[in-house]
């Protein structure tokens, strides 16, 4: 009998390494992923700020309930190092504070790349550490990704530099080349950015699991019950009065959470749970009032959506929008219809000639 060789698996296994070397260092994935979180994260930080640009002193400056002196104490025991260390003053705190403004703009905008992502990721980590009370799961996550996002091409679309570089290249100047280093590490902190959200919400649904009451479906109907998150009673009413929902509701949340990672390669799989997700976070800002966090988490999803899901999205949305331009502009134009002959007039010298 003839035993079997092992020499097709390991040639198997040789490809896919293969294979995934070429994927790591041929080329950037993900760059239109990573440009739509950049401007999301840079938004919400930017309209953070000039929300709370009259109440800054109250929370980060001298006046803030979360003193200097406790700041101080707890940053250094807990190895936080902040810019807030360097003065206590109010003039200080608010240059801090408008030069993080300025940044976001920027981050927002795609100008300065790496530097300014640099610069966003310090500035927004100093302010958030002088004031942990004012912080929640989201500002945890926005950092994480933030590290990752500085090994990244970030401003490859929709950005001050890309506009920048294709005025180079139309007027004739030959594009940066970009090195295998650059390549590699991009796709390392994409890859890093992906796994962050898997096990954030595998994660999330483990613990879940482990309480008495999302074990028993009842957890949705005490989080609605709440009252300093709770932003619109009436139409939580509506909800934890029917019991179906509550339980179905919070099982579906588990579920959710913890099957997510696991199907991310399958599309069809992803299509249904992906939006469910999304839609748990639309609704935990607008029920409970945490618009930044849910907005946070929002744009923290689409690094599960990918750079492939993108591109379909939108050819379906072209095809869409061709439809309901076609539909309207029948609607608009009115039928034409063909002439119709005129009598001839008749003269009077000719009513009564004889032919």
């Amino acid at each position: 009998m003839i035993t079997p060789t092992r020499r097709p698996r390991r040639s198997g296994l040789r490809t896919s390494a293969n294979a995934f070397v070429d994927w790591m260092s041929a080329t950037r994935h993900g760059t239109r992923t990573m440009s739509i979180v950049r401007i999301g994260f840079g938004a919400i930080t930017t309209l953070f700020l000039l929300v709370n640009m009259p109440v800054r002193d109250r929370i980060w400056g001298p006046d803030a309930s979360y003193t200097w002196d406790l700041f101080a104490q707890t940053s250094l025991e807990a190895g936080q190092p902040s810019l807030f260390l360097l003065s206590a003053g109010s003039l200080w705190s608010d240059a801090l504070y408008l030069a993080l403004l300025a940044v976001s703009i920027l981050f927002t905008l795609g100008w300065g790349g790496r530097a300014t992502t640099i610069a966003f990721y310090v500035l927004l980590w100093s302010l958030q550490v002088r004031n942990p009370l004012a912080t929640n799961g989201g500002d945890n996550l926005l950092r994480i990704l933030l590290v990752y996002m500085m090994f990244a091409q970030v401003t490859a679309h929709y950005s001050l530099d890309a506009l920048r570089a294709r005025r180079r290249s139309e007027r004739g100047t030959p594009p940066r080349r970009k090195s295998m280093s650059g390549t590699v590490l991009h796709n390392a902190a994409l890859i890093a950015c992906v796994a962050q959200v898997c096990v954030l919400y595998f994660t999330s649904g483990m613990y879940k699991i482990q309480g008495e009451m999302w074990q028993n479906g009842t957890a949705l109907y005490y989080i609605l019950r709440t009252a300093e998150y709770n932003s619109w009673p009436e139409i939580t009413a509506m909800i934890y009065q029917w019991p179906a929902v509550v339980v179905g509701a919070t099982y579906a949340a588990v579920l959710v959470q913890m099957f997510l990672p696991f199907v991310l390669l399958n599309r069809t799989l992803k299509a249904f749970l992906l939006p469910a997700v999304m839609g748990m976070h639309i609704a935990i800002g607008v029920l409970m009032g945490l618009p930044f966090f849910s907005a946070t988490m929002l744009i923290a999803d689409l690094f599960l959506v990918g750079d492939r899901d993108l591109r379909a999205l939108r050819v379906r949305l072209r095809v869409l929008r061709m439809a309901v331009r076609r539909r309207l502009s029948d609607r608009t134009i009115p039928a034409v219809r063909a002439p119709q002959p005129q009598p001839q007039p008749v003269h009077e010298s000719h009513a009564g000639a004889r032919p």
